[in-house]
């Protein structure tokens, strides 16, 4: 039989269901493609914010792993 870690007896679940819905939110800001601008300099502004919130996500989807593991 495999002892329960202590965070496994108490996880933090309303820190997990704030780090999902962080999560969904900037991954759908950074696949919203219906507010793509037509002008050459808002199109690379928005290419950076799009860009940057892509990166959020990702780092957030790591940090979750490693929420997830305990560590």
């Amino acid at each position: 039989m495999s002892s329960i870690s202590e965070f496994e007896r108490n996880k933090p679940r309303e820190a997990y269901e704030k780090l999902d819905n962080l999560i969904n939110k900037y991954r759908a800001l950074s696949y919203d493609d219906k507010s793509e601008p037509d002008e050459d300099v808002c199109s690379s502004q928005y290419a950076v914010s799009r860009m940057i919130t892509k990166e959020v996500v990702d780092d957030l989807d790591s940090f979750k792993a490693i929420f997830l593991s305990g560590e």
